[in-house]
């Protein structure tokens, strides 16, 4: 999975949704801190299949928050 659309600046083809692995790489922190904020219902999970997916517009929401 190409994680340089999620790091990309806004766009029309900004995905709606990223992985696990996506969302670390654009909050910069580790894979291990994303799945703790996703246990502690600080991010929302959607299911798909097998794969764990997390809505951008909320990892762009905690950044703010956490500025």
């Amino acid at each position: 999975m190409k994680l340089t659309t999620a790091t990309a600046p806004a766009s029309l083809n900004d995905p709606e949704y990223t992985s696990v692995a996506g969302a670390a790489a654009l909050m910069t922190v580790s894979q291990e801190t994303i799945r703790k904020m996703l246990t502690r219902k600080r991010l929302r999970r959607y299911k798909f299949g097998n794969r764990t997916l997390i809505k951008v517009a909320e990892l762009r929401a905690q950044v703010k928050e956490a500025k």
